[in-house]
Order: C-alpha cells, then sequence, then structure tokens
C-alpha cells in the first residue's frame, strides 16, 4: 500500500498534467479562432472582390447593348 505522502505526490503530478494539457487545448483553441477570424476576413475580401466584378461586369453589358441598339 503506498504511503499519503506518495499518494499526495502523485495526485499533485495529475493536477499539474492536466493543467498543462488544460493550457494546451487553451492555446490550440484560440490558435483556431485567430485563423478562423484570417480566413473569414479573407472570404469578406474575396465576396467584395466578386461584387466589383458582378457590377463591371454588369456596365460593360449596358454599355454593349446600347452601342448594338445605336448600331
Amino acid at each position: 500500500m503506498a504511503s499519503n505522502s506518495s499518494l499526495d505526490y502523485q495526485n499533485a503530478l495529475t493536477v499539474e498534467k492536466l493543467l498543462v494539457r488544460i493550457t494546451l487545448l487553451e492555446n490550440t483553441i484560440q490558435d483556431l479562432k485567430l485563423k478562423n477570424a484570417a480566413q473569414d476576413i479573407e472570404f469578406k475580401r474575396l465576396e467584395n472582390r466578386v461584387r466589383e466584378w458582378q457590377e463591371i461586369n454588369l456596365k460593360l453589358q449596358s454599355r454593349l447593348a446600347q452601342k448594338e441598339r445605336s448600331a
């Protein structure tokens, strides 16, 4: 049978290991949140570019239609 001081020491080590694992998990979660935020920003930037190109395309189609009508 193990002594109380030995069990206390083992419990303390287990608690320390768990705290380290929790800290690592928290850091991983934070990293994932940052990556997700960066991806959201990039996605919004790309959406804006698509809208800009759609507007340019509509303007060009309108000008082409006007030229065809006047020709």
